[in-house]
């Protein structure tokens, strides 16, 4: 029996429900069954659950892009993975499942020297940081580089890969409290966000007055705006993300619309060519349904950052392990910013939670067979003495019958 966790509706927490899946249905020779051991979660989840991501399934469905765990069964045209080896995995969805049945373009052979943990942390993020960084960016040799959340998963991520080019000057945005953590990972100078009120273009100015060549925005709204106001000639914007629109448990359509629908910028060639700057877009789940031949394209990015991690040049970081039954507490966790790096869930407790349950019902089971044979052995005993009775009582009638013939012979 497959278990998975399903968002039942659009909504608050309560839509969140851990039950029965589907079955995965017959192993076909391009296929790979991994038992998960852990997955990741991202804005796109919880934007799901609130009704806000255009991707997303009709409800009832199983979110999720990634994860990490044992193959179980390989199919027959299946050569670089073999059963038991540790695999990582990127899907469109369905990815928060005990069990996943996936095609083999879509996991890939776990580094050694990752964790499960680690290796759930991997797909989304570094995927997205790599493209956003080299495909959409064209990151050079001394490039100048901002990035918005430098302390989450993404941003994270963005500090690893632009160590790997020389001369990069990387500056990001964060909370105060996370600055230190920012500078581990990559980042130099580090800028109030805007949770904190701070004015972060104009601090963006200071740091570098010559301008930016990649504003990374996973903002939106009218930040998308001023990230272009600081790009100098041949700059990017590449915006990734609208976590603006996230303001609590549930959506809040207002604060949605006067952040990021009435706020967002709009762009004309006309106004963009004066400046010689380029405003992209980037979303890593329409490229998970693309073509074959973006799929190819991203499995080949997943390739180059496995290697790497492999050689020790990206470690994949993570922030806290909640078991999957405290989804919403890991949910809430990220929407109020707290984390840095990534967040990921254990699939295993919940697993070995079922197993007790499961051994608790055959106990129970096994005491009912007990008391059963007991009672069994009860009425066999009483039947024994019901039978002892009768006989007696037919020796008795024999005997009485034994005296009467020999009274009548005398």
């Amino acid at each position: 029996m497959v278990k998975a966790l399903f968002i039942t509706g659009n909504g608050g927490y309560d839509k969140l429900a851990w039950k029965d899946a589907p079955p995965l249905g017959e192993v076909g020779p391009n296929d790979v069954v991994v038992e998960v051991e852990c997955v990741g979660l991202n804005f796109a989840e919880i934007m799901m659950r609130q009704g806000l991501y255009d991707l997303a399934p009709k409800a009832p469905f199983v979110p999720g892009y990634e994860g990490a765990g044992y193959v179980t069964e390989v199919g027959t045209n299946v050569t670089s993975l073999a059963v038991g080896d540790k695999a990582v995995y990127m899907i469109p969805f369905g990815a928060w499942q005990d069990t996943v049945k996936i095609d083999k373009e879509r996991v890939w052979k776990m580094p050694d020297n990752l964790t499960f943990e680690e290796a759930a942390a991997l797909p989304v993020n570094y995927l997205t940081a790599y493209q956003l960084i080299h495909d959409m960016g064209g990151l050079r040799e001394g490039s100048t580089v901002l990035c918005h959340a430098a302390a989450g998963g993404v941003g994270t991520a963005v500090g690893q890969i632009c160590k790997l080019t020389p001369d990069t000057k990387l500056v990001g945005t964060a909370s105060k409290g996370k600055h230190d953590f920012c500078k581990e990972n990559g980042y130099g100078d580090l800028i109030a966000n805007y949770r904190d009120g701070a004015a972060w273009d104009a601090e963006a100015k200071k740091i570098a007055p010559e301008g930016y060549d990649l504003v990374l925005d996973s903002l939106g709204g009218n930040d998308t705006g001023k990230a272009a106001n600081i790009c100098r000639p041949f700059g990017r914007v590449v915006n990734f993300g609208i976590s603006k629109a996230l303001t609590g448990e549930t959506a809040s359509l207002p604060k949605l619309a006067y952040r990021v629908l009435w706020g967002t910028n709009k762009f004309t060639g006309r106004e963009l060519m004066p400046k010689n700057i380029g405003i992209l877009g980037y979303h890593a789940g329409y490229l998970s349904t693309g073509d074959e031949k973006t799929l190819r394209r991203v499995s080949s990015t997943m390739e180059l950052l496995l290697k790497l991690v492999s050689e020790g040049k990206l470690k994949p970081v993570v922030d806290t392990v909640f078991p999957i039954a405290k989804m919403a507490a890991a949910q809430k966790y990220m929407t109020e910013g707290k984390n840095k790096a990534k967040i990921v869930l254990s699939i295993k407790e919940k697993k070995e939670e079922v197993k007790e349950e499961v051994k608790e019902e055959v106990k129970e089971e096994v005491k009912e067979e007990v008391k059963e044979e007991e009672v069994k052995e009860d009425v066999k005993e009483e039947v024994k003495e019901e039978v002892k009775v009768e006989e007696t009582e037919e020796v008795k009638e024999e005997v009485k019958e034994e005296v009467k013939e020999e009274e009548k012979e005398e």
